[in-house]
């Protein structure tokens, strides 16, 4: 068994330092790496670091049955979460505070009580005497309820409040010295032994200080369990109830109902619920409440915190699982005075999707606006005031979210291509004992790579934004959703040619010029461009790839102002699709352009 350990371990070193020489002859290509951008070098070294690392995953892979195991971890760990996000959803109004357990809920033996404190056995008070005698003494109260002075004797303070043990001491040194006097203080207190029971969630024998209340004990045993009742918990002493706590007083309304102070041997029972019922939707604290039997909706309404500011009051569904199988109602509001709510119900306040979106540049009024769930582009225009004489609808521009992310998930996944053919590239010519530096395929590689990492994405919806036409065909009127963006821009009477032409610029639109007369204005495609094709990005984000090969007619395109031509580098590296590459940077180029002109011609 141990040869067997030895000699995998010979064979595992051995191919580890074979994968290392494989990659590390004079390392990499340093002068290549250096011509890098820094962003996309360090790309390039992480790659690598990545290669190297399945590779020698590759020599040394886990078995089938421990990643199986490790499956089956993760998909149990999935399962749990999904659990607790349920166990969330059916927590009960009340049960947060007593998992988030406070120091300054807990009973504490700080000697700091009101005059109504009582006094017993255990408690300790501080007696100090000055005047015509002067004596300080910290006496204990004894198990008759006496203290005991020994310039005084015996005063039987049990059962009485710290305010009239106060009155009773000072009678008494006052009738011993005359002139004296005497000041009082507890310094101490007794503990106390509660029994907790009922639906608590650890029931049992407390013991805790003298000042303790109903609220102190339930912290201690653990709060209440899932089938106790917040509404009443009952403090019984001698068998007798002499107090029933609601803590949803305390909980919702900040009254201190559970202030009762306990004293050693009373009985903390907690009684079980009898109708809970579930709101959610349009209420400002959603959840599952206790109802006692003579409370009803407008209760549960009041525990929620009311209704929130969208909700549709005319919409409330109720469903009960006590009443006969299946029973559902649509109400509104009034029509649950008839109701009697049974235990489990559930009320779901139906309310109005509010979001908002934002429009700016050629509008009379540009700001953020509220929306509803039906809101279309052509009604939030009209909202802003309508188009400014010098708008351009033509070049309106709807960016969104959703439409975002997918492009950036688009980007990112041509990003990685290129970047691991790139160092595949690099590794093989390593291996082959060549140079990086030069090489025609790396260095277009690289100029996509950089395209990529400079764009960012729009989201551009491509839509109608001419209101006569939506008018007479309302259906092209988009419906908006949450935090769409509006932008539209001003009349512009140019024409962008960009690229691989000698001289990049905005030209003067001119209705018979094509694209080839505006590649000319700009002197002409230069030595990296593609003389064959060009891309025409209308205004409205439409592009069109032109072919200089075939004829106007053929190609049939029409320039617009405000319209991007843009001429590609002249390659093609194998097994990449340099136009799938560029389109979205132009896109987004044709968008930051749009705006900056609003925003320097304001």
């Amino acid at each position: 068994m141990i040869k067997n350990i030895c000699i995998y371990s010979v064979l595992f070193f051995l191919s580890s330092f074979a994968l290392a020489q494989e990659f590390s002859q004079d390392e990499l290509d340093k002068d290549f790496l250096n011509s890098l951008p820094d962003s996309i070098k360090n790309d390039v070294i992480s790659e690598i670091s990545a290669a190297k690392e399945e590779k020698l995953e590759e020599n040394y892979r886990p078995s089938t049955k421990l990643r199986k195991s490790k499956t089956i971890r993760d998909f149990q760990n999935f399962l749990d979460e999904k659990a607790d996000e349920n166990k969330n959803m059916d927590e009960r109004f009340g049960s947060k505070f007593f998992k988030t357990l406070q120091s300054t809920f807990s009973p504490v033996n700080e000697p700091n009580f009101d005059p109504n404190y009582i006094l017993d056995f255990g408690d300790v008070i501080s007696v100090n005497i000055i005047g015509s005698s002067e004596s300080q003494e910290d006496v204990e109260v004894m198990r008759d309820g006496s203290i005991f002075l020994p310039s005084i004797g015996k005063i039987y303070i049990g059962g009485l409040r710290l305010s009239e043990v106060k009155k009773v001491v000072s009678s008494k040194v006052n009738e011993k010295f005359i002139g004296a006097e005497a000041f009082i203080s507890l310094s101490d207190v007794r503990d106390i032994q509660i029994l907790v029971t009922g639906e608590s969630y650890s029931p049992g024998i407390y013991t805790l200080s003298g000042g303790s209340n109903a609220l102190h004990a339930l912290v201690m045993s653990g709060g209440i369990s899932e089938n106790g009742s917040y509404r009443k918990i009952d403090i019984k002493r001698d068998g007798i109830i002499i107090k029933t706590i609601d803590v949803y007083k305390a909980f919702i309304f900040g009254d201190q109902d559970y202030n009762y102070r306990l004293n050693s041997g009373d009985v903390l029972y907690v009684n079980q619920a009898s109708k809970l019922v579930r709101i959610s939707g349009g209420v400002n604290r959603p959840g599952l409440y206790e109802l006692t039997s003579d409370e009803n909706f407008d209760d549960l309404i009041r525990f929620a915190n009311g209704f929130s500011y969208n909700s549709k009051k005319e919409k409330i569904y109720y469903e009960s699982i006590v009443k006969p199988a299946g029973y559902k109602k649509e109400l509104n509001h009034s029509e649950f005075v008839d109701i009697d709510l049974e235990m489990f119900d559930s009320i779901h306040v139906n309310q109005s999707v509010i979001r908002t979106v934002s429009i700016d540049g050629a509008v009379e009024r540009p700001g953020i606006y509220k929306i509803s769930d039906t809101e279309t582009l052509t009604s939030i225009i009209n909202r802003a005031g309508g188009y400014k004489q010098n708008a351009y609808p033509f070049g309106g521009i709807l960016s969104r979210q959703t439409v975002k992310d997918i492009q950036k998930r688009q980007i990112e996944l041509e990003y990685n291509a290129l970047l691991k053919k790139l160092v595949t590239s690099i590794i093989t010519a390593q291996n082959l004992g060549q140079t990086s530096s030069g090489s025609g395929g790396m260095e277009s590689i690289v100029f996509m790579l950089e395209q990529l990492k400079q764009f960012k994405p729009d989201g551009r919806v491509i839509t109608e934004f001419n209101l006569n036409k939506i008018k007479s065909s309302p259906k092209d009127s988009t419906l908006l959703r949450e935090d769409d963006q509006i932008f539209i821009p001003e009349m512009s009477n140019n024409v962008l040619v960009i690229g691989e032409v000698e001289s990049s610029g905005s030209y003067p639109f001119n209705d018979k010029h094509s694209v080839s007369d505006y590649i000319n204005q700009a002197g002409g495609i230069d030595q990296l461009g593609d003389d064959q094709y060009a891309v025409l990005v209308q205004p409205n984000g439409i592009s069109q790839k032109i072919d200089f090969g075939i004829s106007l007619k053929q190609n049939s395109y029409e320039i617009y102002p405000g319209s991007i031509i843009f001429v590609e580098r002249d390659f093609e590296p194998q097994g990449i699709s340099y136009a799938s590459v560029i389109a979205p940077v132009i896109s987004s180029i044709a968008v930051s352009l749009a705006s900056l002109n609003t925003i320097t011609n304001n």
